[in-house]
């Protein structure tokens, strides 16, 4: 459904056939929940009329939040979050709002 390419390396041996590794490992998608993540409090943000240089607050209620945690700095910095709080929820709910 959506592939994101890493790294291609090119084998001499093989001259017309070629092999995809689409195996999805635990970093990819967790990679992947991190990019839409970002996507999705960029999106809020411009909703919101925010600007980029705005800091914010986020709530995080749902799950994934251990990717959140091992991630913060990653996704604060992309986001120009000053304050993300994390809560446990069956259901995921982000809200924002500028501080």
């Amino acid at each position: 459904e959506e592939v994101n390419v890493k790294e291609v390396i090119f084998n001499s041996r093989i001259k017309k056939e070629v092999e995809l590794d689409a195996k999805i490992t635990v970093e990819l998608k967790e990679e992947g929940i991190i990019r839409e993540v970002v996507r999705e409090i960029q999106g809020m943000r411009k909703k919101a009329g925010l600007k980029p240089k705005d800091n914010i607050m986020v709530e995080y209620l749902g799950p994934d939040k251990q990717i959140f945690e091992k991630n913060q700095e990653i996704i604060s910095k992309q986001t120009n979050i000053k304050e993300l709080v994390l809560a446990d929820k069956e259901e995921k709910l982000i809200t924002i709002k500028k501080i």
